[in-house]
């Protein structure tokens, strides 16, 4: 993470705006002071205001994960990526033919029926 510029009248008072900021405390803030400021002659003349350089530390677990994401990226570019042939599957056609039904013999009594 960049470290980002915040200004006020006093370190302290910086500190505490980069804290509302970044929503958490000064114990887990990466702290720069880049001028500390002064109140300047009679509170008039050559007044400085304080400025400081501020980012969120990394946590050890965020740093620990960081870490592993870097080898296996590493790894990756290390290792050729194989590319697998596909071949183009055959297809088989089989006909379906229609069943046919067997012809059913007339019953006896359509036999006597039409016998008569």
């Amino acid at each position: 993470m960049e470290f980002k510029e915040i200004t006020a009248k006093t370190v302290d008072e910086a500190i505490t705006k980069a804290c509302l900021e970044f929503e958490t405390s000064s114990d887990n803030l990466e702290i720069q002071v880049v001028q500390e400021g002064t109140s300047g002659f009679l509170g008039f003349i050559g007044i400085k205001p304080a400025v400081i350089k501020v980012r969120k530390k990394v946590q050890e677990e965020e740093f620990d994960i960081l870490k592993e994401l870097a080898k296996e990226e590493k790894k990756e570019k290390k290792a050729p990526v194989k590319e697998e042939k596909k071949e183009p599957k055959k297809e088989i056609k089989k006909e379906i033919k229609p069943v046919k039904e067997p012809k059913k013999e007339p019953s006896q009594k359509h036999r006597q029926r039409t016998s008569k």
